[in-house]
């Protein structure tokens, strides 16, 4: 891991304290970003961090964008400093398959072991630290893999999973202020529109 992690974390409190003006490292938070993702392996935090920002970098989000992505950014940091995650329940380690042994039915319903019971959650902060495939969601399948691949394996990874970016559906954007390769959100009135049958049989539409 060649990213400052702490340096990280420091930086973005201090950049979210201030309310996302883009000052708390000389430079702007983009020059840090791309000086501490130099040498960074595929799929690290810091690349995943960088790659929810739009193309022209963090100076070109809104407050309330730069907000929601600096809280993201600041649980993603936290995650990779061992004195943050906090102690957490321990997984243990996987047995491999055995093959099991054909045995007459009413041995085999004699003998079958009884669904232990379910796990219990720890009340208050120390909950936070379950693992999520114990915390009564319900999640099973490959759900659970898909999850940890984003990097939430506990309560607490859940919890501080914030959404990359949103759009301000409040706040219209006038037509003549719209720019190239930017989302906004625009009012006005539609004159005419129809339906495009698409796919086989048409049992898609599109409107135009």
């Amino acid at each position: 891991m060649t990213a400052d992690y702490p340096l990280l974390r420091d930086v973005l409190a201090r950049e979210l304290d201030a309310g996302g003006r883009d000052d708390a490292v000389e430079g702007g938070l983009d020059g840090l970003l791309r000086a501490q993702a130099r040498d960074e392996a595929p799929g690290s935090a810091l690349l995943r961090m960088v790659a929810a920002l739009p193309p022209e970098g963090y100076a070109n989000l809104d407050a309330p964008a730069r907000e929601i992505w600096l809280r993201r950014a600041l649980a993603t940091v936290r995650r990779e400093l061992p004195e943050e995650r906090g102690t957490g329940a321990k997984r243990a380690p996987r047995k491999a398959p055995t093959r099991a042994t054909k045995e007459p039915a009413t041995k085999r319903e004699a003998t079958a072991p009884s669904r232990p019971a379910p796990s219990k959650i720890a009340e208050g902060a120390a909950g936070l630290d379950a693992p999520i495939a114990v915390a009564g969601t319900g999640l099973r399948g490959q759900a659970l893999p898909k999850l940890e691949k984003l990097g939430i394996r506990t309560v607490r990874d859940a919890l501080q999973h914030y959404p990359f970016r949103y759009v301000d559906f409040a706040h219209p954007t006038p037509i003549s202020a719209l720019r190239a390769g930017q989302e906004a959100n625009v009012r006005g009135t539609v004159e005419t529109s129809r339906l495009i049958p698409l796919g086989r049989g048409g049992r898609m539409n599109s409107t135009e």
